[in-house]
């Protein structure tokens, strides 16, 4: 099994001009335009243009990828927070319960 890249960029030469495009795979089959660059003047251009937009588009990536981590981690710490009141709650509940029901039962 070969191992390839998520982001990868394309240079292609149309008449007298050179094109850019970031790709995207979605799948083992199937990539996508994710963003492109028409009318350089030289090949050299359109790389450059391509590896400084494919490391941006990446560093952004991340970024947000880091972002919606820590949000999800905060969201699960509330959630885990909730959980343990609601269980305290019940305890402390059945606990007056159980009391309410002794006394009851005394007189």
């Amino acid at each position: 099994m070969t191992k390839h890249n998520k982001f990868e960029y394309i240079i292609t030469q149309n008449d007298d001009t050179w094109n850019a495009k970031i790709m995207r795979r979605v799948t083992a089959r199937k990539m996508i335009i994710s963003k492109h660059k028409k009318g350089f003047e030289s090949e050299s251009l359109a790389n450059t243009w391509a590896k400084n937009t494919l490391d941006n588009f990446i560093e952004n990536l991340q970024s947000s990828n880091q972002q919606k981590t820590q949000k999800r981690q905060d969201r699960n710490t509330l959630l885990a927070k909730q959980q343990a009141e609601k269980a305290l709650a019940a305890i402390k509940y059945h606990e007056k319960q159980q009391a309410s029901m002794d006394s009851m039962k005394r007189n």
